[in-house]
């Protein structure tokens, strides 16, 4: 779920199915491969009612030929009874096709979504402060929380048209909840649930069976809310009122409200990771984890691998720059992945005001799926993780780009235009 910290869990809740469509491991999993539970398309799972109170004409029209095919036997003297009168069939109704969560948020407007944000953050502080679950009413008002990424002129005291939003959030957060809303503007972009149940699958595929799961930043809890039945997640978030919201939607998940920066993960302890990392240029702080002074992206994915045993799978979406950067410096990031996980499989999700997270979101920033597994001791790299740790150059619409060299080689893992 992107996330904020930072950046972006129910942690035991749902049987996920999901859409895992080109993500295939390239070596042979050792936990297995479990087969996945598949979801259809958001069109395939709303059953269309189709109305069968049509008349059957041509069956209405073989009755008339038989009434008129005896008349024509019995004596002139006998009445003829009439022939039933022909009328046109009834029309069926047009399909009824339901509308995806997807599809809902995509027809929100900023201010409805800032509305829906301001009832979702009244009831997160009212379980807070009450120290109780959410009922069920609740609990639907609290799923329909989208983050400020999408309505960063909530924030901007300039704006006049939203200067009563404002003061209700003034109103509900302390000063320093209000400035850390502010600050997650800039990362806080979460994952639609489409794309999130297709990443638990692809996971399951890999070969992840049971086993506590990591999500570096888990926002409002999309990821652990489908994740397989029974999983433990423990999910770490920065924004104070977005873990209050994860945890009361996920009562059953371990929930963390300091950064990642400063939660402190034993190297080898989950059997996965799996989320929405934040994208940020900023290049966090951390003497013992960051030696490299990776930007935030990379070094949630570094930090991730670390923690994860061997064997274990990190699938994590991040920005494009991440596998397409050619400068020395930022491709350092895919050769420290690489000095212990094998790059496993990736899918270039589409940018753009069509783009994956356009309508969830509200951002057109490209990003990638990409799937590591954490090498055993004594392991090679593979020959993947090799091309994957290199860039190519290549022309797009007359620019020319540099570009991973598995995208470049594998356009197959490549969606849209």
């Amino acid at each position: 779920s992107h996330s904020s910290q930072q950046p972006s869990e129910r942690g035991s809740r749902g049987t996920v199915a999901g859409r895992g469509r080109g993500l295939h491991d390239d070596r042979p999993s050792t936990h297995g491969t479990p087969t996945p539970q598949r979801q259809g398309s958001p069109s395939q799972r709303s059953t269309p009612r189709v109305s069968h109170n049509a008349r059957d004409d041509s069956a209405g029209s073989t009755r008339t030929g038989q009434l008129d095919l005896f008349a024509s036997l019995a004596p002139e003297s006998t009445p003829q009874p009439p022939a039933a009168p022909r009328t046109a069939p009834t029309p069926a109704p047009a399909p009824v096709v339901q509308e995806t969560e997807h599809q809902r948020i995509e027809r929100l407007s900023a201010r409805q979504r800032v509305a829906s944000n301001i009832q979702a953050l009244a009831i997160a502080v009212a379980l807070r402060d009450e120290q109780r679950s959410p009922n069920e009413r609740e609990r639907a008002v609290l799923d329909n929380f989208t983050a400020w990424g999408a309505v960063p002129e909530v924030f901007d005291e300039t704006n006049t048209s939203f200067e009563y939003d404002r003061n209700q959030l003034k109103s509900l957060l302390s000063q320093e909840e209000y400035a850390a809303a502010r600050e997650t503007t800039l990362t806080a972009f979460y994952t639609s649930p489409d794309i999130v149940s297709a990443m638990w699958t692809s996971l399951r595929t890999a070969g992840y069976t049971t086993g506590p799961v990591l999500e570096p930043g888990c926002g409002t809890g999309n990821f652990i809310e489908h994740a397989p039945n029974p999983t433990e997640v423990v999910g770490v978030e920065l924004d104070p009122i977005s873990a209050i919201i994860a945890h009361a939607r996920n009562t059953q998940a371990h929930t963390q409200q300091p950064s990642f920066v400063e939660t402190p993960l034993t190297d080898n302890t989950f059997a996965a990771t799996i989320g929405n990392v934040p994208f940020s240029p900023v290049q966090p702080f951390d003497p013992d984890r960051n030696r490299l002074h990776l930007n935030t992206h990379n070094y949630f994915i570094s930090k991730s691998i670390d923690a994860t045993a061997p064997g274990g799978y990190v699938a994590v979406i991040t920005s494009y720059s991440t596998a397409d950067s050619s400068s020395r410096r930022r491709s350092e990031a895919r050769d420290s992945f690489a000095e212990r996980a094998d790059f496993i499989t990736g899918v270039r999700l589409p940018s753009g005001k069509n783009g994956a997270f356009s309508a969830n979101a509200g951002t057109q920033a490209g990003a990638d799926i990409l799937i590591f597994r954490v090498r055993e001791e004594g392991q090679e790299p593979t020959e993947r993780t090799e091309l994957f740790q290199q860039a190519t150059a290549i022309t797009l619409d007359g620019n020319t780009v540099a570009v991973n060299k598995f995208f470049a080689e594998h356009p197959d893992h490549v969606l849209g235009d």
